[in-house]
């Protein structure tokens, strides 16, 4: 996936489709494009996955991205992840088949039903990280980037959990040890994500019904206007005095409180689980006006951008 070509990430989200385009420069990646269009409304409410496929095919050769390796992801709650011990010495065909012998009694499904991968060096003791998914996950999502054009590169496949964890290192800011929980707040459409890392290693993930929707919904019955136009101002910041008070204030208490949740099952989640340090926000919802700020006033853990 790290070869010669420039990196095409598609996030097709529920709300927008976002593109861009990286290179790798040394040990790092430069980003020199960044494209994102919303999901027209019809398209949201029918789930029209034709629809949806056309309107990523036009993107992609619109912004001329067909040549490109393009890479899409799953969600870490769309996998089952599982520590696969082996004999040592095994490599290729006789290493597949053996973590394909112990994962397959632990998935609820039969092994025909999903893709695995795993990793191809082994931990400190031995232990191979083996991934599946459910290919009627996978197989639509794939599906929405066949219409690319005759020269398209294949796609692949990436796990949001472990795309993030690419990024931890960069976040790690001053005062804060590599050895500190940090946890990475996605705020989507409708739902938002939270992934924590220790040692700057994926360690938990959580999904909690709440997202930038909700905020919408609050502006659209605080200003008695249509979800498109408390959209619209959600995104001009063209918000009035009491936007604090009747919208700002009581969606980052609801948000706070599914932080709160979340942090609460990390640190009991076992006993290496260490206090998280430092929240991140990111997606859509983080740009609401005022919510970092907003935010910390219900939270004793620090929170960025």
């Amino acid at each position: 996936m790290l070869g010669a070509s420039d990196l095409i990430g598609i996030d097709i989200g529920q709300y927008a489709i976002k593109l861009t385009r990286v290179k790798k420069v040394g040990r790092s990646f430069s980003c020199n494009f960044l494209a994102y269009e919303d999901i027209p409304a019809e398209v949201r409410e029918k789930k029209d996955h034709n629809a949806l496929k056309r309107l990523v095919g036009g993107l992609v050769r619109r912004h001329k991205l067909v040549n490109a390796q393009s890479v899409i992801h799953v969600t870490a709650g769309d996998t089952l992840m599982r520590r696969v011990n082996v004999p040592a010495g095994l490599s290729g065909d006789e290493l597949e088949g053996a973590i394909e012998l112990d994962l397959a009694p632990a998935l609820p499904f039969n092994i025909d039903q999903v893709y695995f991968d795993f990793e191809e060096t082994p931990d400190e003791n031995g232990g191979y990280l083996a991934i599946a998914a459910r290919r009627d996950i996978i197989d639509p999502r794939t599906d929405l980037l066949q219409d690319r054009g005759k020269r398209a590169l294949p796609i692949q496949v990436d796990v949001d959990v472990f795309a993030y964890e690419r990024l931890v290192s960069q976040l790690q800011g001053a005062g804060i040890a590599k050895e500190a929980s940090l946890m990475i707040v996605d705020i989507g459409y409708n739902r938002c994500r939270l992934i924590a890392f220790k040692n700057q290693k994926y360690v938990f993930h959580r999904e909690q019904q709440i997202g930038g929707q909700q905020a919408t919904e609050m502006l659209a019955d605080a200003y008695d206007c249509d979800q498109q136009s408390a959209e619209k101002k959600k995104l001009d910041r063209s918000l009035g005095d009491d936007y604090k008070d009747l919208v700002l204030k009581p969606y980052a208490t609801a948000l706070a409180e599914q932080i709160n949740l979340a942090t609460d099952f990390y640190e009991a989640s076992g006993p290496d689980a260490v206090p998280v340090e430092k929240l991140y926000l990111t997606g859509g919802g983080a740009k609401l006006t005022g919510l970092p700020g907003a935010l910390q006033d219900h939270l004793t853990i620090a929170v960025s951008l």
